[in-house]
């Protein structure tokens, strides 16, 4: 496995505002939000629900205006992340089908969907990806994009084992643009449950979103009550050694029902995340920026 030094502390910020509420999504369409990106570019969002069959939806910035569109020829089993990255000189939503809470599934699916100024009632996948672990089947909710091209998957621990390591896997740009079958890559481990001993012990410490900065030096992970912050570069693997306050610092989220999708804002000072309802409940979006006064916005 791949392995850096220790990151400067110098990349973590080391005091996060409380939670804002700055929009709503609208329940009645999104009412099961599993995974969220930021287009920087067109000054919208893309949301996905839980499971749901092949759609995906635009919003504004503040989780309004909802447009939903169809996925045509994509029939998933359990869509749970959405991320936007690069697909050589484009830019591409990917959309993840990679839930497995039984853990059964031979393989899972990724849908590429290049990004468009002004999206119809549905559209096709420019490719499809059938993605199959070197060690047989995971759950997982966790997938972004690098400013590379490379996909990158965290998995999420069976409920009830939130003490084990969560597996990071990756597909580099050139497998992915191949499409078709392809075997994810195994780049080593993170204990989630470990990294967020700081904060106390909670049974909700399990990966439920990510998202990669847009210059590729970070990357953050999510859980139903805290994220966590890595001054990492995937690009160049994971640590020999975690170091809290220079590898990574956990910090807080908003108690919400079900916290499931993160995104950077563009200059990596401020995340934005949202919640599945629950039997109609409000379903906020909320954002965290840093105080340091090198990186307040």
């Amino acid at each position: 496995m791949l392995h850096v030094a220790v990151a400067p502390a110098a990349e973590l910020c080391t005091r996060w505002s409380e939670a804002v509420k700055v929009g709503q999504l609208d329940v009645k369409i999104i009412n099961e939000a599993s995974g969220m990106a930021i287009s920087h570019r067109t000054q919208r969002l893309y949301h996905i629900n839980d499971g749901e069959f092949p759609f995906f939806h635009v919003t504004d910035l503040q989780g309004g205006s909802t447009q939903t569109v169809r996925l045509t020829g994509f029939v998933p089993q359990d869509v749970e992340d959405i991320a936007l990255g690069p697909c050589g000189r484009d830019a591409c939503l990917y959309i993840a089908d990679i839930g497995d809470n039984a853990f059964r599934r031979e393989s899972v699916k990724i849908a590429v969907v290049q990004e468009s100024d002004q999206f119809g009632d549905q559209v096709a996948p420019i490719r499809e990806i059938i993605g199959r672990y070197p060690d047989g089947a995971h759950d997982a909710e966790a997938l972004a994009l690098h400013p590379s091209g490379d996909l990158y998957i965290v998995t999420k621990s069976r409920i009830g084992q939130q003490q084990n390591p969560s597996q990071l896997f990756r597909l580099k740009a050139d497998t992915l643009a191949r499409g078709g079958d392809q075997i994810f890559e195994l780049m080593g481990t993170i204990s989630v449950s470990r990294l967020t001993e700081p904060l106390g012990d909670s049974p909700r410490r399990i990966v439920t979103s990510m998202d990669i900065s847009a210059d590729g030096k970070k990357f953050i992970l999510l859980t139903y009550d805290a994220a966590i912050e890595f001054a990492v570069d995937l690009a160049r693997g994971l640590p020999a050694e975690w170091v809290e306050g220079k590898t990574h610092r956990a910090f807080p989220v908003a108690s919400l029902i079900q916290t499931e999708a993160i995104a950077w804002e563009r200059d990596g000072r401020a995340v934005l995340y949202s919640t599945e309802s629950v039997r109609g409940s409000a379903a906020p979006l909320m954002r965290q920026a840093c105080l340091d006064p090198d990186r307040a916005p």
